[in-house]
């Protein structure tokens, strides 16, 4: 409630005139009773890009200690331009850092994924990561151990079982 406020407003700290202006929105939405039930409300300030690339380091760390809690000891060595990518397409004014975890996702960790299954990335290694033509781009260690397996373009595939999840929903 009132995040078009803190939107609106110029520079990371919201103003004590966007404050009452977001505590405004909160009183005309929620009825007293329920908001003497609360005991206090905070309104946060809008992230920084420097906040913005602490959370993309916290979350790189995150990744490296869940291969460390399941006994993989692989490092993520992120370049410069790739960081900058997930911060400027990880932002969105109207949700924050949200939509960081999907790119982080979908642009590292699936790729990552398909790697560690083919052999392409092992156990006690550095993975580099860099941006390219088309964003982020994982780059493999080794060739693929299994010569039988395709080179998969993730961003392209499709798995027929979602099809059949979906006509379930319907």
């Amino acid at each position: 409630l009132g995040a078009e406020y803190i939107n609106a407003s110029k520079g990371t700290k919201v103003t004590e005139e966007t404050k009452e202006l977001v505590m405004g929105s909160v009183r005309a939405h929620f009825r007293p009773e329920f908001l003497n039930r609360i005991g206090s409300l905070v309104v946060f300030n809008r992230l920084s890009r420097h906040a913005i690339g602490k959370i993309i380091k916290l979350r790189l760390k995150e990744i490296e200690d869940r291969f460390e809690s399941n006994g993989k000891s692989i490092h993520l060595n992120v370049d410069e331009g790739a960081l900058e990518y997930l911060s400027k397409n990880g932002y969105s004014p109207d949700l924050g850092a949200r939509p960081l975890n999907r790119l982080i996702q979908t642009s590292i960790l699936n790729h990552l994924a398909v790697m560690i299954l083919n052999g392409q990335v092992k156990d006690k290694e550095t993975v580099n990561i860099t941006l390219g033509p088309k964003g982020i781009v994982v780059i493999p260690n080794h060739e693929s151990d299994d010569p039988t397996t395709m080179d998969v373009d993730i961003d392209d595939w499709t798995d027929d079982a979602d099809e059949d999840d979906e006509a379930d929903l319907d």
